[in-house]
């Protein structure tokens, strides 16, 4: 039987919330978590590949846990993105995001079940052995002039971007409603599933039991909720707020497209009046219509535009976070120049700027007018120059670009 379990990945904050949900669900079957892959039974990997380099790095770590004497067990979207590419390298077990609720056939014997095991309100970061720790660091950073910046920048990334003593995450949903054409996430996490409306609440009021007032409204898309189970945001905010009266709590929406941050403006507005929703994150993509069209997202930029002036007007302090793609098939130039005069418009205090990935299966891996990976990346790297010019710290990563507002 299993004993210890070393957990590890590459995966986004969602599928590091599941990860802590698996690793209750372990431990209440008496197993134990371990600091070393060498000293466990089962290396169990969380994986995120929503682009190529991401299942590139999926892969290499596949290759690199086998090496251990334990166990390895693939977790996350890599089984169902790239399933043929991790059969060529793997023979062992794995689990699409969607199917979490079938861990219990790999493991028989146990006698609490994941239906028993509550979903985790906190991220469990990646852990790795000391050892393996500083070979990594070594393997990437050599001693030089920018040595030290360089320790800096790995620090960073090794560390969370918020005070997680006072933080919570709240998922309300998984899975999505969406049809984006580029996007290859829903081949793993599926059509939208909706957590019942008294399961919120009473996540939620055992979070502020714990003495937590940060919280994060988490889904692939705030802004679904109930679509599939007769309910809606607004019920969802609403019950919320009935159980915290007396607290004073701030929330984050992390994240939410814009034709429902268009649909739920005015009920947006009241909370960030009130200051207690203090950061949304909507992500738009793309600053041209006829992109956006191609993308299958909400293709209206007036509106759009309308929505963020005027949650601003009601609270200035309110923060906004998006998402944009460059490089998508037939961008042009000035498409793409068109996005970055939307971000100068919008003033966004925090950006993801991801160059395009084409990912088999998707419909917007079969459209004309792919662009190379040289005119994408330049494109990145362009957009970093300029954010770095207005006033933006950021951190490049391959194709993937964050960028923070200086305050």
């Amino acid at each position: 039987m299993v004993k210890k379990i070393f957990f590890t990945g590459n995966g986004c904050s969602r599928r590091y919330l599941d990860a802590s949900r698996i690793k209750s669900y372990f431990e209440a079957n008496g197993c134990v978590s371990v600091d070393s892959p060498s000293d466990a039974d089962l290396i169990f990997l969380t994986t995120c590949s929503y682009k190529k380099s991401k299942v590139d790095e999926c892969i290499e770590n596949v290759v690199k846990y086998e090496s251990y004497p334990g166990e390895v067990f693939v977790y996350g979207c890599l089984p169902g993105i790239a399933l043929e590419r991790l059969k060529g390298v793997f023979h062992g077990k794995y689990l699409v995001t969607k199917d979490l609720g079938r861990i219990d056939e790999y493991f028989p014997d146990f006698k609490v079940k994941i239906k028993d095991i509550p979903d985790a309100n906190y991220v469990l970061l990646e852990k790795r052995g000391f050892k393996e720790l500083i070979g990594t660091f070594f393997s990437r950073f050599k001693p030089n002039m920018d040595f030290f910046k360089s320790c800096k920048n790995f620090i960073s990334r090794s560390a969370l971007d918020e005070d997680t003593k006072n933080l919570r995450i709240l998922r309300i949903a998984n899975g999505c409603l969406g049809k984006c054409s580029y996007c290859a996430i829903k081949f793993s996490t599926g059509y939208i599933k909706s957590k019942p409306l008294s399961v919120c609440v009473d996540e939620y009021k055992k979070i502020l039991e714990e003495g937590c007032r940060h919280i994060v409204i988490d889904a692939e898309d705030v802004g679904a909720y109930g679509a599939d189970i007769g309910s809606s945001l607004d019920e969802l905010f609403t019950s919320l707020s009935s159980v915290d009266g007396g607290y004073d709590v701030v929330w984050s929406i992390w994240t939410m497209s814009p034709d429902w941050a268009i649909k739920y403006q005015d009920v947006l507005k009241n909370l960030v009046s009130a200051g207690k929703l203090t950061r949304i994150k909507v992500d738009v993509q793309s600053g041209s219509e006829r992109v956006l069209e191609l993308m299958n997202r909400y293709p209206d930029l007036a509106s759009v535009k309308s929505f963020f002036k005027h949650v601003r007007e009601v609270n200035p302090n309110v923060r906004f976070h998006s998402q944009f793609i460059v490089g998508f098939p037939s961008e042009t130039e000035e498409e793409f120049q068109m996005t970055i005069s939307f971000i100068e418009e919008m003033k966004f205090d925090t950006l993801e700027i991801s160059g395009y990935s084409s990912m088999n299966g998707t419909p917007a891996s079969t459209l004309e007018g792919q662009i190379s990976d040289e005119t994408i990346m330049y494109r990145v790297k362009y957009m970093q120059n300029y954010l770095r010019k207005n006033g933006y710290k950021t951190r490049m990563q391959r194709h993937y670009m964050s960028a923070e507002k200086r305050r």
